[in-house]
């Protein structure tokens, strides 16, 4: 028989640290100054108490499906910040709770999928219990919530969803007609690392005297216009073919995918809550069609270099050669994901910057930083709903500790950035952090996201509409059944 697992909702009684609501649309709210916060107060001392537990010992089974980055949930003490960082965090939540964290890892760059879902599946329908706890990449795990495979974490006391080791607006994503299937925190910061941000070719700023991009940013002057204005300035096509290519100078290089993501970064999300707690589709708009209009007019601006027409021959190709070409000295802005910092074409490049994603204009209250979130959650049958619940929150709360200081303190601030004003930068990025339920749920809606900046946006969302639609209330009627 199914175990059910039942129980008051915990009060949200913290504050978030991440990604807090706010905003017309819900975004972040903009960034905390760091300054006003005590510099002597530390993480263990301001965040609230987690619930004990003594589990006897018993093997914690996490079945993640990870791709290649097993490094983020399983990893030794190798003397790199990260690593070790990894283990202090499985080392720290294994004696509190008394359990063996064993990680069942999948990969394949989204070939696993099957895979998962039928590890999952199995475990849940055949009642086996044979995993405790799921995490991984929203693309892989968000689409079993309407099959029914998870237990509801707003019934688990034990997992504190206002802890600020949960991201509060990814989280407020994900929650359906007052459910919370899964949850975006601490554990799950690789998808944090692959957050949208902007990157600044230093020299080419000197040598064409750019304004100080640092002051634009903190000024709130920091927008797409800006970003086009810019790129403008340093455009060159130096081999003299009249077109873009791997041997001109460009304002900004990118791919297409990360750049349809920057809906979310001028403050527009494509559903919004029910009176009933569920999702709808927001009719079309002037904001909707606004933003399409500054994605289409990067792509077809003369300052606009898309990483496929560098020579590559995949995305693995177009993803290196872009940062061949930034770092030789190619473009001026390369607006990609976080990690960029940590590979080692970046890290061997004499001088570049940080920024946040751009806004819509000036008067956008705040910085938004589109993440590809990765989640965690308990699947519905487990031998132990409290022993899975407590750890799982537990693994945020020491990830939150450990590991994602470790990643932006160190890995980040410290190894990869030339400069005390990228890291106030990294503050702002990492305290405006969002996902839209339109990513999370992707697998089962249509992907209007990356349709953005098509020249028949309006008639697209218009023919398209109730089939998107349909698909969202499917999702919303499938969860009110449970």
């Amino acid at each position: 028989m199914i175990k059910k697992i039942s129980s008051a909702l915990l009060a949200a009684s913290f504050l978030i640290s991440l990604a807090a609501c706010g905003g017309e649309n819900g975004s972040p709210s903009a960034a905390r100054d760091p300054d006003t916060a005590p510099a002597e107060t530390t993480a263990a001392e301001t965040e609230p108490e987690i619930p004990a537990g003594d589990f006897g010992g018993t093997n914690f089974n996490v079945l993640a499906a990870v791709e290649q980055w097993h490094e983020f949930y399983d990893s030794e003490q190798t003397g790199d910040v990260v690593d070790d960082a990894v283990y202090e965090r499985n080392m720290m939540t294994e004696e509190k709770y008394n359990v063996k964290l064993n990680y069942i890892l999948f990969d394949g760059n989204m070939g696993g999928m099957d895979k998962v879902h039928t590890a999952l599946a199995g475990s849940v329908m055949s009642g086996t219990g044979d995993y405790d706890m799921i995490a991984g990449g929203a693309y892989y795990i968000t689409g079993y919530i309407a099959e029914g495979l998870y237990a509801d974490l707003a019934q688990m006391p034990q997992v504190n969803l206002a802890g600020p080791w949960y991201d509060g607006f990814v989280n407020e994503q994900y929650e359906l007609c007052g459910r919370q299937y899964l949850v975006s925190g601490a554990l799950t910061v690789f998808g944090e690392s692959e957050s949208v941000i902007t990157f600044f070719n230093k020299n080419i700023a000197a040598d064409y005297n750019i304004e100080n991009l640092y002051d634009t940013v903190k000024d709130g002057k920091w927008t797409f216009a800006k970003a086009a204005e810019l790129g403008g300035i340093v455009t060159a096509d130096l081999d003299g073919n009249g077109k873009l290519n791997k041997h001109d100078r460009v304002g900004i290089v990118s791919t297409w995918d990360f750049m349809s993501l920057e809906a979310g970064a001028m403050d527009y999300f494509y559903t919004e809550k029910t009176s009933d707690g569920g999702r709808r589709l927001r009719d079309i708009n002037d904001k909707l069609l606004k933003v399409n209009d500054i994605i289409l007019g990067l792509y077809e601006g003369d300052f606009y270099l898309e990483a496929r027409k560098l020579g590559g021959t995949d995305a693995y190709a177009d993803f290196a050669n872009m940062q061949t070409f930034f770092a030789g000295g190619g473009s001026l802005f390369v607006i990609h994901k976080l990690m960029l910092a940590m590979e080692d074409t970046m890290r061997e490049m004499e001088n570049f910057g940080l920024l946040p994603s751009p806004k819509f204009d000036e008067a956008q209250e705040s910085y938004i930083t589109p993440v590809a979130a990765e989640s965690c959650g308990v699947p519905f049958y487990v031998n132990d709903p409290v022993m899975s619940a407590t750890v799982l929150n537990g693994l945020n709360y020491f990830s939150n500790l450990t590991v994602k200081p470790a990643y932006f303190e160190m890995a980040l601030k410290r190894k990869s950035t030339r400069d005390d004003d990228s890291v106030e930068m990294l503050d702002i990025i990492g305290s405006t952090m969002a996902c839209d339920f339109m990513f999370l749920f992707s697998t089962q809606i249509d992907d209007i996201l990356y349709s953005i900046g098509d020249k028949d946006y309006s008639s697209n969302w218009a023919k398209n509409y109730d089939k998107l639609q349909s698909q969202i209330e499917t999702i919303v009627e499938a969860v009110k059944g449970f």
